[in-house]
């Protein structure tokens, strides 16, 4: 069965199988034609940091539970699409990665893990919390292992070698996922790792309990495309987690179905900003904070996040590439192939290059960026660039990007999205039809996103701040009033003012998006947020004084907002919601609904948009979900084939006709 709409859920201890079996019934209801599951097999903690992928996490349910599960959705006539996360496992009680801390190279699985054994032959763990001498005394013996907090470790340290966290980005030998030491890269290209990792997956595919699969973070594989035609033979919807740029197409020949939908969120997202106000939003930002070019902020930051979490892997790709130089007999120095691949990696200008023209690009950054390179060693390094590197690039991209450059470049922070580009001031009608008429002729069953598990937005707050670009000159009064009000609220530090400008002009930012919001809400996420633009603290350097004086600021103007223009901007971000959500439910493709957003919801990133979701509301966006999935039911598989016929309209209103194919 091929569904017109899906509804994510996210599996947890608070939402196991049987609570999402109570919710079947309402789901269909609603028009829901499927269930889009984050990851239900065995993981420690999150879903993503999966630990045995061929058993169901005892956390959810049991075995009958999950079958009670199946059959219920098969009574309804509804799929279950499953997020299956083939990149990466997690360390923390992995019985696979634990044989191989025991037996070293040896281990049966040590060919599943991506590991660079070093002379040793030893695997070096950065999960220390303090420098290894004074962690000593919480390394505990435990029978015939030993316990180090959430870590079970064998007793010979004859094959792993344990340091400091910190010491990870210099010295660790294994591919994780990004830069979380917790996770490691597997090697799934392997026939034999396929075979044993998909063992369960192919089974439920094949007793049809499941009919679809999501991807996770397919631009970590080695092979991206031979896994997706190896899966192809086995699965009938095949739904990849890929960000794209504005301008990047997925490759067509790609066996799959699309994507997840981040593509459509910023394209959809983008009609409801002014694109004509760019420049003056731009002044406003720009004499407000002194910030004015995010070039040299996502530039800055991919560098950063490089030298800082990723200097093991550029070492090894240049002596990778040392020992080709000296066969051909090259005198190019470590040091500058080093240095060539750092800033190719921070110029990288999409999450990994599947046309060359990408690479290209890079080199070409690079050389400007690095004149104390010669520009030899890069024309080098782009003839003899490892394949691996490209397993490597996303996680800069992502790091760089996505956790690092968006909490600081706060022109609009809602172009600050999963997929979205801040440069990106919106985008017109045209541009809005083209880009549904190239998905319906090339994705036509690809997902329609409006907010996921890892948007930094949820669909309705980030549409409601997007009316700040209709008014301009009304914002930049507001802000002005509120810095007069608010700067007795700031601490002094070394001279300075906290929160800085830039951090200040984000806040209200934040504030409007969510509001009303209670105050751990509001600071949990800015502290998140404050920690990832890494200025002033970090993960890795928590700077309590500046936070302090961050979460005082925040508590002062809690209760002293401008009430009339909070309720001002509510008020038309909800026709800007359910003029979206109209759209997104009468496009092609099928529409993915995140848990709870069928509702208004007004949410920031993770953890705020896993809480507690309440069923027991009705709102005008309920009313319009029922009406609009339930229409699309009625109409088979009107909406995943018809033809897209834009109407001209003015510039008032836009309106499409969608006829059958």
């Amino acid at each position: 069965m091929m569904p017109s709409s899906v509804y994510r859920l996210q599996f947890n201890q608070d939402m196991d199988l049987k609570k999402a079996t109570s919710l079947i019934p309402y789901l269909h209801e609603l028009g829901i034609d499927g269930i889009l599951a984050s990851p239900i097999f065995e993981y420690f903690q999150s879903g993503y940091d999966v630990i045995n992928p061929n058993r169901l996490n005892p956390i959810l349910g049991s075995d009958q539970e999950f079958s009670l599960f199946c059959e219920e959705l098969q009574k309804h006539e509804m799929a279950l699409i499953l997020d299956v996360v083939p990149n990466h496992m997690g360390i923390k009680n992995n019985p696979w990665f634990f044989d191989v801390l025991k037996n070293g190279i040896n281990s049966k699985f040590a060919h599943f893990f991506d590991i660079r054994w070093d002379k040793e032959e030893k695997i070096v763990l950065p999960i220390l919390k303090k420098y290894y001498p004074e962690a000593l005394k919480d390394i505990q013996r435990k029978g015939d292992f030993l316990q180090y907090f959430d870590y079970k470790l064998p007793l010979d340290d004859k094959y792993y070698r344990l340091t400091f966290w910190k010491n990870g980005g210099a010295e660790i030998n294994y591919r994780r996922f990004f830069n979380i030491q917790d996770l490691i890269g597997i090697c799934i290209e392997k026939e034999d790792v396929f075979s044993n990792h998909s063992q369960w997956i192919l089974e439920l595919l094949k007793t049809n309990k499941v009919q679809g699969i999501r991807l996770d973070h397919t631009d970590g594989l080695y092979d991206p495309v031979s896994y997706f035609e190896h899966l192809r033979e086995k699965c009938q919807l095949i739904w990849i987690e890929k960000i794209l740029n504005l301008d990047e197409k997925l490759p067509k020949h790609w066996k799959i179905d699309g994507t997840v939908g981040y593509d459509f969120l910023n394209v959809l997202s983008g009609l409801f900003i002014q694109k004509k106000n760019q420049q003056i939003f731009t002044d406003i930002y720009r004499d407000f904070t002194g910030i004015d070019d995010y070039e040299i902020v996502q530039y800055e930051c991919r560098k950063r996040f490089i030298l800082l979490n990723m200097q093991s892997e550029m070492n090894n790709f240049a002596s990778i590439l040392k020992q080709q130089a000296d066969q051909e007999k090259r005198d190019f120095s470590l040091l500058d192939l080093s240095r060539a691949m750092i800033e190719i990696g921070a110029c990288f200008p999409v999450y990994r290059a599947y046309d060359d023209s990408y690479i290209e690009k890079a080199i070409v950054a690079a050389k400007a960026k690095a004149p104390y390179v010669e520009p030899v060693v890069f024309d080098f390094v782009k003839q003899h660039l490892p394949k691996k590197f490209h397993q490597f690039t996303p996680a800069i991209m992502a790091k760089g990007i996505e956790d690092a450059a968006f909490y600081i470049y706060n022109r609009l922070i809602s172009l600050n999205e999963v997929g979205g580009d801040p440069e990106s001031f919106g985008i017109d009608k045209e541009q809005f039809h083209t880009w549904n008429r190239q998905k319906k002729g090339d994705w036509p069953l690809g997902a329609l996103s409006s907010s996921t598990h890892d948007s930094k937005f949820s669909e309705d707050a980030r549409l409601r701040l997007n009316v700040l670009s209709e008014i301009p000159h009304l914002w930049k009064q507001q802000v002005k009033k509120w810095n007069r009000q608010n700067k007795r609220f700031k601490t002094l530090i070394k001279g300075q003012l906290f929160p800085d400008l830039n951090t200040e002009y984000y806040i209200y930012q934040m504030l409007l998006a969510i509001w009303p919001a209670t105050f751990d809400r509001v600071w949990t996420c800015l502290n998140k947020a404050i920690r990832e633009a890494g200025i002033y603290t970090s993960w890795q350097a928590i700077d309590e004084e500046y936070e302090n004086a961050v979460k005082q600021f925040l508590t002062k103007i809690f209760s002293q907002k401008d009430e009339p223009f909070f309720r001002k901007i509510a008020k038309l971000g909800m026709l800007n919601s359910l003029s979206a959500f109209t759209l997104k439910i009468g496009s092609c493709g099928v529409v993915n609904i995140y848990q709870g957003n069928e509702f208004f919801s007004f949410h920031l990133m993770d953890p705020d948009n896993r809480l507690p979701i309440n069923y027991k509301r009705n709102d005008e966006k309920c009313l319009i979900t029922k009406k609009g999935l339930n229409f699309r039911r009625e109409k088979g598989n009107f909406f995943l084939k018809a033809d897209y016929i834009p109407l001209k309209t003015n510039d008032q209103g836009m309106w499409v006709r969608m006829v059958p194919g």
